[in-house]
């Protein structure tokens, strides 16, 4: 389920690679998702507390649904994690499915994220050689704190749950609308 949910972002994010590069790096992009998104975060969480939810396994369609949902995060300003997580809450899984399915997402697009850098470090003349060692260090601190991180991440969200999240979207979307304002 996960590859099924990888391959939308993977094209989407091919096909739309220079479009989102030049158009859509704005702050006003990144206030209007940060907020739009919020909401929508806000919504499906409300909505899921109202609905029973579902505790069986990602299905194919809700994988196809998620990672489509995943190719919004190529937009500056919405949370990959954030809008996967709204994506499983939507269909009605329960929130700790939600997330964990969500984290499990972000191991190909670290992968590939990986990937790049290696190819862009082993690329051409006119880049420096790569220090090895420097990269299996970034590597491995990488993947330790990211397992703690999510491993906190859990434990929080089984404490507070979800809307703290958004209430800190929908602020931090005031605030960067102020400061498009501003300028």
């Amino acid at each position: 389920m996960i590859v099924l949910a990888t391959m939308p972002v993977v094209l989407a994010g091919y096909l739309a690679a220079g479009l989102i590069a030049q158009e859509l790096r704005g702050l006003g992009v990144i206030a209007t998702t940060t907020l739009v998104f919020g909401v929508l975060l806000g919504v499906s969480v409300t909505r899921n507390q109202r609905v029973s939810t579902i505790t069986a396994p990602i299905s194919w369609r809700a994988a196809l649904f998620i990672g489509v949902a995943q190719m919004f995060a190529l937009i500056p300003g919405v949370s990959r994690s954030g809008v996967t997580i709204t994506a499983g809450l939507w269909l009605g899984y329960e929130p700790k499915a939600a997330t964990r399915f969500s984290f499990l997402l972000s191991i190909p697009v670290i992968l590939g994220a990986i990937s790049f850098m290696l190819v862009e470090a082993l690329g051409g003349i006119e880049s420096p050689p790569a220090d090895w060692s420097i990269l299996a260090f970034a590597l491995i601190a990488a993947a330790v704190s990211a397992y703690f991180t999510i491993a906190f991440f859990f434990r929080l969200i089984d404490r507070i749950g979800l809307m703290p999240f958004v209430w800190y979207r929908l602020a931090l979307g005031i605030v960067l609308f102020g400061i498009v304002f501003i300028q």
